[in-house]
């Protein structure tokens, strides 16, 4: 994170995850996430929630290129020509996810948790 960007507060973090839980239940609408480098803290956070069951599908932790390539099916060729925290790569595991649960909404998370390259695939 850049040294003039503050991280949220846990309270922000869980404000914003009461607000979607709202938005979901009044539009009897469903959630499922796919996470690279939060580790499952989204699923977590979001189900948190009362009442998550209604809503929530399910969540993938997808650390690694392999896993993101076995668990959510994200084309090799797009993590070899964009990169597996990219752009295009977080948009197929967005869309993928919603596909596979069949899901009204989707969310997608990665990035790199330090400053290492992740594991390549196999």
């Amino acid at each position: 994170m850049p040294d003039d960007i503050d991280p949220p507060t846990d309270e922000a973090i869980t404000g914003a995850a009461h607000a979607i839980a709202e938005a979901l239940v009044r539009r009897g609408e469903s959630l499922a996430v796919a996470e690279g480098s939060t580790g499952g803290y989204l699923a977590h956070v979001l189900t948190q929630q009362p009442g998550a069951s209604a809503w929530f599908r399910a969540g993938i932790v997808s650390y690694t290129d392999y896993a993101k390539q076995l668990l959510l099916r994200v084309a090799s060729e797009t993590i070899e020509d964009h990169g597996s925290i990219s752009v295009e790569a977080t948009v197929q595991m967005a869309r993928l996810t919603r596909r596979m649960f069949n899901t009204d909404w989707s969310i997608a998370v990665t990035g790199y948790a330090d400053n290492r390259q992740p594991a390549k695939s196999t």
